[in-house]
């Protein structure tokens, strides 16, 4: 009855009362549905393919020397090393390579002194190349790809039997990242006591020598545009040495040199891109 009063007293007064309040709730949120989802046009929708996903970046191309191993066996068709380091692992995205270089040079009793065949810690290698430089002087290089041995036995067989294997050295090279296993140079050649190849090289290769002479003083192989890595005696008589090319560009000369005369040396060389 109040309320009556009170309202009909003001709408004769003019005044004009606010309306009055209502309570207005939110609509209820849709609810998705897989099915109800169109997700075309979105890029989470297109489908993932092997060209779109970024791959690891392999490192820089890279060439060191691991070991240098002697055979001192007088006669067999065949020699294993001892214990023998590898180098070390690489990771996933990157491409190693571990190298066999074998320095040989046939005895008066051997037949053929090339090698048939080679295992780098119990896997089998590959032959890359083989360089005949002088009668009776051999250099094979043999190749596994692995990114993870680090020690093993070298194993290999020759091609004939006798006491050439008195006169073998091996040298074991980790190359990492090249465009391809196949060297871009490989050059050899053969002379008395000092004796040079001919070399092209960019800023951005690597390569290595190998030199040794027929029969020797007993005096190391010295290196011309070349860092010397070893020098290993072979018996009284023979010598080994492998030095790698790393700061020298453009065309040039590396040498093996030693001061015994009378002597046949040979030197081999390989670059990579």
């Amino acid at each position: 009855m109040m309320r009556d009063t009170i309202l009909a007293a003001t709408m004769a007064s003019g005044l004009i009362l606010p309306p009055k309040a209502e309570l207005h709730l939110p609509p209820r949120p849709a609810i998705i549905k897989p099915g109800n989802l169109d997700a075309s046009g979105h890029l989470l929708s297109m489908p993932v393919t092997l060209g779109m996903m970024k791959r690891k970046a392999a490192g820089p191309l890279s060439l060191t020397h691991v070991s240098a191993i002697l055979s001192s066996q007088s006669s067999g068709s065949s020699f294993t090393s001892g214990s023998t380091s590898f180098g070390s692992t690489v990771s996933a995205g990157n491409t190693r390579y571990l190298l066999c270089l074998i320095h040989n040079i046939w005895g008066s009793g051997g037949t053929d002194g090339w090698t048939n065949s080679c295992t780098i810690g119990g896997v089998a290698a590959t032959k890359l190349f083989r360089a005949n430089a002088y009668a009776g002087q051999v250099t094979d290089c043999w190749y596994i790809e692995n990114n993870t041995l680090t020690s093993g036995t070298l194993a290999v067989t020759w091609n004939g039997t006798g006491s050439q294997f008195l006169k073998t050295g091996f040298s074991i090279w980790q190359l990492v990242n090249p465009a391809s296993i196949i060297p871009v140079i490989t050059t050899n050649a053969a002379s008395a006591t000092s004796i040079a190849v001919s070399v092209s090289r960019s800023a951005s290769q690597v390569g290595l020598a190998m030199a040794s002479p027929n029969v020797d003083s007993g005096s190391n192989i010295s290196w011309s545009n070349a860092t010397l890595k070893y020098n290993i005696l072979g018996n009284s008589t023979t010598r080994w040495s492998a030095a790698q090319i790393d700061t020298q560009t453009g065309t040039f000369n590396v040498t093996g040199i030693q001061s015994a005369t009378g002597n046949i040396m040979r030197v081999t060389a390989a670059v990579w891109s």
